[in-house]
Protein backbone atom coordinates (compact mmCIF):
# COMPACT_ATOMS: atom_id res chain seq x y z
CA UNK A 1 0.00 0.00 0.00
CA UNK A 2 1.22 3.33 -1.64
CA UNK A 3 1.11 6.89 0.86
CA UNK A 4 0.64 8.93 -2.57
CA UNK A 5 -2.93 8.85 -2.45
CA UNK A 6 -3.30 9.60 -6.56
CA UNK A 7 -2.98 6.33 -7.28
CA UNK A 8 -5.11 5.00 -4.30
CA UNK A 9 -7.88 2.26 -5.47
CA UNK A 10 -11.10 1.47 -3.96
CA UNK A 11 -10.10 -0.77 -1.62
CA UNK A 12 -6.83 1.22 -0.11
CA UNK A 13 -10.03 3.96 0.82
CA UNK A 14 -12.09 0.99 2.30
CA UNK A 15 -8.95 -0.18 4.42
CA UNK A 16 -8.77 3.34 5.78
CA UNK A 17 -11.63 3.75 6.25
CA UNK A 18 -12.36 0.62 9.04
CA UNK A 19 -8.92 1.55 10.65
CA UNK A 20 -10.06 4.79 11.54
CA UNK A 21 -13.63 3.42 12.63
CA UNK A 22 -11.78 1.12 14.55
CA UNK A 23 -9.54 3.81 16.31
CA UNK A 24 -12.70 6.20 16.92
CA UNK A 25 -14.79 2.90 18.37
CA UNK A 26 -11.22 1.70 21.04
CA UNK A 27 -11.34 5.46 22.21
CA UNK A 28 -14.92 5.98 22.66
CA UNK A 29 -14.36 2.51 24.36
CA UNK A 30 -11.77 3.76 26.52
CA UNK A 31 -13.62 7.29 27.19
CA UNK A 32 -16.63 5.24 28.24
CA UNK A 33 -14.93 3.07 30.64
CA UNK A 34 -13.50 5.65 32.37
CA UNK A 35 -16.94 7.60 32.70
CA UNK A 36 -17.40 4.15 33.95
CA UNK A 37 -15.20 3.68 36.83
CA UNK A 38 -16.35 7.22 37.48
CA UNK A 39 -19.44 7.34 38.06
CA UNK A 40 -18.84 3.42 39.85
CA UNK A 41 -15.94 5.91 42.11
CA UNK A 42 -18.96 8.59 42.76
CA UNK A 43 -21.44 6.01 43.78
CA UNK A 44 -19.06 4.09 46.60
CA UNK A 45 -18.07 7.24 47.98
CA UNK A 46 -21.93 8.41 48.17
CA UNK A 47 -22.69 5.48 50.07
CA UNK A 48 -19.82 5.30 52.18
CA UNK A 49 -19.97 6.18 56.24
CA UNK A 50 -18.86 9.84 56.89
CA UNK A 51 -17.50 9.92 60.18
CA UNK A 52 -17.36 14.15 61.92
CA UNK A 53 -16.01 14.69 64.93
CA UNK A 54 -16.39 19.07 66.30
CA UNK A 55 -16.70 20.73 69.28
CA UNK A 56 -19.74 22.81 69.25
CA UNK A 57 -21.87 25.37 71.37
CA UNK A 58 -24.90 23.93 73.36
CA UNK A 59 -27.91 24.70 71.80
CA UNK A 60 -29.17 25.08 75.43
CA UNK A 61 -26.52 27.63 76.89
CA UNK A 62 -23.96 28.65 74.64
CA UNK A 63 -21.42 28.79 77.11
CA UNK A 64 -21.74 24.92 77.53
CA UNK A 65 -19.03 23.18 74.89
CA UNK A 66 -20.01 20.27 73.20
CA UNK A 67 -17.86 17.42 71.68
CA UNK A 68 -20.34 16.31 68.49
CA UNK A 69 -19.21 13.05 66.70
CA UNK A 70 -22.26 12.01 63.93
CA UNK A 71 -22.20 9.81 60.76
CA UNK A 72 -23.37 12.28 58.05
CA UNK A 73 -22.60 9.34 55.41
CA UNK A 74 -25.18 7.01 54.03
CA UNK A 75 -24.30 3.90 55.51
CA UNK A 76 -22.95 2.38 59.05
CA UNK A 77 -19.54 2.84 60.20
CA UNK A 78 -17.93 0.05 62.32
CA UNK A 79 -14.66 0.13 64.73
CA UNK A 80 -14.59 3.74 64.90
CA UNK A 81 -11.60 5.28 66.43
CA UNK A 82 -11.08 9.14 67.87
CA UNK A 83 -7.36 10.33 68.17
CA UNK A 84 -6.67 14.26 69.24
CA UNK A 85 -3.20 16.10 69.25
CA UNK A 86 -2.30 17.25 72.27
CA UNK A 87 -4.68 14.73 74.32
CA UNK A 88 -8.42 16.17 75.35
CA UNK A 89 -8.64 18.03 78.28
CA UNK A 90 -11.26 20.02 80.01
CA UNK A 91 -11.60 22.21 83.04
CA UNK A 92 -14.14 20.40 84.44
CA UNK A 93 -13.13 18.69 87.84
CA UNK A 94 -15.60 15.56 88.11
CA UNK A 95 -15.37 15.43 83.94
CA UNK A 96 -14.72 11.50 82.63
CA UNK A 97 -14.45 12.13 79.04
CA UNK A 98 -10.99 12.57 78.47
CA UNK A 99 -10.48 8.71 80.14
CA UNK A 100 -14.01 7.76 78.62
CA UNK A 101 -14.58 4.37 76.95
CA UNK A 102 -15.72 6.39 73.77
CA UNK A 103 -12.23 7.70 73.80
CA UNK A 104 -9.61 4.65 74.49
CA UNK A 105 -11.94 1.96 72.88
CA UNK A 106 -13.79 3.47 70.26
CA UNK A 107 -17.62 3.40 68.71
CA UNK A 108 -18.02 -0.32 67.72
CA UNK A 109 -21.03 1.16 64.98
CA UNK A 110 -22.48 4.10 64.30
CA UNK A 111 -25.66 4.24 61.46
CA UNK A 112 -25.89 6.91 59.58
CA UNK A 113 -27.56 10.42 60.86
CA UNK A 114 -26.11 8.93 64.42
CA UNK A 115 -25.52 12.25 66.27
CA UNK A 116 -23.45 11.56 69.87
CA UNK A 117 -23.52 14.88 72.38
CA UNK A 118 -21.68 15.08 75.27
CA UNK A 119 -20.47 17.89 77.51
CA UNK A 120 -16.84 18.51 77.32
CA UNK A 121 -16.38 22.01 78.59
CA UNK A 122 -17.28 25.40 79.56
CA UNK A 123 -16.14 27.96 77.41
CA UNK A 124 -15.23 31.27 79.71
CA UNK A 125 -13.49 28.26 82.50
CA UNK A 126 -11.68 27.15 80.20
CA UNK A 127 -10.25 30.17 78.73
CA UNK A 128 -9.16 31.18 82.05
CA UNK A 129 -7.81 27.95 82.40
CA UNK A 130 -5.59 28.63 79.78
CA UNK A 131 -5.77 25.13 77.98
CA UNK A 132 -5.72 24.48 74.54
CA UNK A 133 -7.81 25.96 71.77
CA UNK A 134 -6.86 24.03 69.08
CA UNK A 135 -7.00 19.85 68.20
CA UNK A 136 -5.80 18.02 65.45
CA UNK A 137 -8.62 14.64 65.38
CA UNK A 138 -7.65 11.84 63.47
CA UNK A 139 -10.90 9.51 62.70
CA UNK A 140 -9.97 5.99 61.52
CA UNK A 141 -13.18 3.52 60.74
CA UNK A 142 -14.23 0.89 58.24
CA UNK A 143 -17.43 0.50 56.50
CA UNK A 144 -20.60 -1.81 56.80
CA UNK A 145 -17.86 -4.49 54.87
CA UNK A 146 -15.05 -4.19 57.61
CA UNK A 147 -13.00 -2.63 54.69
CA UNK A 148 -10.90 0.43 56.32
CA UNK A 149 -11.94 3.79 54.98
CA UNK A 150 -8.94 6.37 54.62
CA UNK A 151 -8.37 8.46 57.61
CA UNK A 152 -10.36 11.69 57.80
CA UNK A 153 -8.42 14.95 59.74
CA UNK A 154 -10.34 17.81 61.05
CA UNK A 155 -8.65 20.70 62.97
CA UNK A 156 -10.86 22.42 65.42
CA UNK A 157 -9.91 25.56 66.43
CA UNK A 158 -12.22 26.94 69.20
CA UNK A 159 -10.44 30.21 69.30
CA UNK A 160 -12.81 30.87 66.39
CA UNK A 161 -15.99 31.11 68.62
CA UNK A 162 -14.46 33.57 71.29
CA UNK A 163 -15.45 36.92 70.70
CA UNK A 164 -18.39 36.38 68.57
CA UNK A 165 -21.80 37.90 69.37
CA UNK A 166 -24.21 35.17 70.42
CA UNK A 167 -27.56 34.48 69.34
CA UNK A 168 -30.44 32.90 71.51
CA UNK A 169 -32.26 30.34 69.59
CA UNK A 170 -35.77 29.24 71.76
CA UNK A 171 -36.23 25.40 71.37
CA UNK A 172 -37.69 22.67 72.27
CA UNK A 173 -35.35 22.67 75.82
CA UNK A 174 -36.81 26.34 76.57
CA UNK A 175 -40.29 25.06 75.77
CA UNK A 176 -39.96 22.17 78.39
CA UNK A 177 -38.85 24.86 80.76
CA UNK A 178 -41.92 27.16 80.26
CA UNK A 179 -44.39 24.14 80.44
CA UNK A 180 -42.51 23.01 83.95
CA UNK A 181 -43.01 27.12 84.93
CA UNK A 182 -46.41 27.06 83.80
CA UNK A 183 -46.84 23.56 85.67
CA UNK A 184 -45.45 24.73 88.95
CA UNK A 185 -47.59 27.80 88.84
CA UNK A 186 -51.24 25.84 88.30
CA UNK A 187 -49.98 23.57 91.49
CA UNK A 188 -49.05 27.00 93.73
CA UNK A 189 -53.12 27.83 92.66
CA UNK A 190 -54.15 24.25 93.97
CA UNK A 191 -55.73 23.35 97.11
CA UNK A 192 -57.56 20.12 98.53
CA UNK A 193 -61.01 21.25 96.89
CA UNK A 194 -59.81 21.97 93.61
CA UNK A 195 -58.31 24.82 91.93
CA UNK A 196 -57.90 28.65 92.57
CA UNK A 197 -59.47 30.95 90.24
CA UNK A 198 -58.64 34.55 89.87
CA UNK A 199 -61.39 36.48 87.62
CA UNK A 200 -60.74 40.04 85.88
CA UNK A 201 -64.55 41.58 85.56
CA UNK A 202 -63.47 44.11 82.27
CA UNK A 203 -66.67 45.56 82.76
CA UNK A 204 -65.89 46.84 86.47
CA UNK A 205 -62.10 47.96 85.71
CA UNK A 206 -63.84 50.15 82.89
CA UNK A 207 -66.15 51.80 85.09
CA UNK A 208 -63.58 52.49 87.63
CA UNK A 209 -61.73 54.15 85.35
CA UNK A 210 -64.99 56.02 84.31
CA UNK A 211 -65.54 57.35 87.51
CA UNK A 212 -62.15 58.31 88.37
CA UNK A 213 -61.99 60.37 84.79
CA UNK A 214 -65.56 62.02 86.05
CA UNK A 215 -64.19 62.54 89.73
CA UNK A 216 -61.07 64.08 88.94
CA UNK A 217 -61.06 65.51 85.68
CA UNK A 218 -58.28 62.97 84.29
CA UNK A 219 -57.85 59.44 83.06
CA UNK A 220 -55.99 56.58 85.26
CA UNK A 221 -52.70 57.60 84.79
CA UNK A 222 -49.21 55.73 86.69
CA UNK A 223 -48.26 59.77 87.01
CA UNK A 224 -50.96 60.31 89.78
CA UNK A 225 -52.47 59.03 92.60
CA UNK A 226 -55.71 56.99 92.19
CA UNK A 227 -58.56 58.09 94.62
CA UNK A 228 -59.27 56.61 97.69
CA UNK A 229 -61.39 53.28 98.22
CA UNK A 230 -64.08 55.81 100.08
CA UNK A 231 -63.70 58.19 97.51
CA UNK A 232 -64.38 55.98 94.31
CA UNK A 233 -67.33 54.13 96.61
CA UNK A 234 -69.34 57.70 96.91
CA UNK A 235 -68.25 58.42 93.52
CA UNK A 236 -70.44 55.48 92.08
CA UNK A 237 -73.33 57.16 92.25
CA UNK A 238 -74.27 58.93 89.18
CA UNK A 239 -75.93 62.02 90.67
CA UNK A 240 -72.55 63.06 92.91
CA UNK A 241 -70.85 62.83 89.49
CA UNK A 242 -73.02 64.30 87.54
CA UNK A 243 -72.81 67.22 90.35
CA UNK A 244 -68.53 67.10 90.57
CA UNK A 245 -68.37 67.44 86.74
CA UNK A 246 -70.55 70.38 86.78
CA UNK A 247 -68.98 72.19 90.23
CA UNK A 248 -65.80 71.27 87.85
CA UNK A 249 -67.13 73.04 84.49
CA UNK A 250 -68.33 76.27 86.64
CA UNK A 251 -64.73 76.19 88.28
CA UNK A 252 -63.36 76.17 85.00
CA UNK A 253 -65.66 78.87 83.45
CA UNK A 254 -65.05 81.32 87.07
CA UNK A 255 -61.59 81.02 86.53
CA UNK A 256 -59.50 84.00 84.98
CA UNK A 257 -57.82 83.62 81.73
CA UNK A 258 -54.08 83.50 81.52
CA UNK A 259 -52.88 87.47 80.13
CA UNK A 260 -52.34 85.95 76.43
CA UNK A 261 -56.06 84.44 76.51
CA UNK A 262 -56.99 87.99 77.51
CA UNK A 263 -54.95 89.82 74.94
CA UNK A 264 -56.45 87.64 72.49
CA UNK A 265 -60.09 87.75 73.42
CA UNK A 266 -59.61 91.73 73.21
CA UNK A 267 -57.69 91.96 70.06
CA UNK A 268 -54.04 91.95 71.40
CA UNK A 269 -54.71 94.58 74.41
CA UNK A 270 -54.99 93.76 78.02
CA UNK A 271 -58.24 95.16 79.34
CA UNK A 272 -56.73 95.78 82.65
CA UNK A 273 -54.61 98.67 81.24
CA UNK A 274 -57.85 100.81 79.54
Amino acid sequence: MTWNLAVWKAEDWSALGTCVTALVAVIAALFAGSQVREARRTREERSQPFVVVDIQPSRVWHNLLLLVVENIGATLARDVQISFQPALTTSLADSHLPSSALLREGITSLPPRRRIEMLFDISHDRLKADLPLRYDVTVKFKDARGRSQEPLRYVIDLAVLYDLEVVQERNVHHAAEALEKVSDTLKSWSTSGGMRVWLRDEDERSKRQRVEEDLTGHRPSLGRKPPSDLVMAVGRNVLVRTIVRRLRKAWVNLRPLPRDRRQADSGGVDPSLN
